[in-house]
């Protein structure tokens, strides 16, 4: 199988073979660019220190697209799409995320 490089330059294995983080879910949210496209609003469904389930009605994303988000004020993140289906997707963060910058806890519920 292929290996895929994120932004930060180190390679991840395939969706299938990387084990998942748990997750903490959430209703926030955002505004998201890609690929020069104009800000468009997401919803943050779940988070971990290391990625994000998310939902857009407006974008069409692929695997491997980079994207930035932007939660609660002018907080920036950069991501790589890990996963499409439809309006749903997650992303691997390149830097890993502040969870109390979110006012949330690290303790999946």
């Amino acid at each position: 199988m292929s290996m895929h490089t994120p932004l930060h330059g180190a390679p991840f294995a395939p969706r299938s073979q990387t084990p998942r983080a748990p997750r903490l879910r959430t209703l926030i949210r955002a505004s998201m660019d890609c690929a020069g496209l104009p800000d468009q609003e997401v919803v943050v469904r779940n988070v971990s220190m290391h990625g994000m389930g998310l939902a857009s009605h407006a974008m069409t994303l692929r695997r491997g697209e980079e994207v930035r988000l932007r939660l609660r004020g002018s907080h920036e993140l950069r991501a790589l799409v890990r996963w499409a289906d439809g309006d749903d997707f997650g992303v691997e963060l390149v830097d890993p995320l502040d969870m109390t910058m979110l006012g949330l806890s690290e303790t999946p519920h």
